[in-house]
């Protein structure tokens, strides 16, 4: 079964291709990492 409006096969996924399309095209699917505010840094080191 395919996806209606997108290069998907439910039961199998993303080809390579397709996958490797869409790495290229929107990147790594990666949330950027929170930064601690510099008091709390310090306040681990402390404890």
């Amino acid at each position: 079964m395919n996806s209606s409006n997108k290069k998907t096969d439910l039961a199998t996924g993303l080809s390579d291709k397709e996958a490797a399309s869409r790495l290229k095209q929107y990147g790594e699917n990666a949330l950027p990492e929170k930064k601690k505010p510099v008091l709390e840094n310090l306040w681990g080191i402390i404890i």
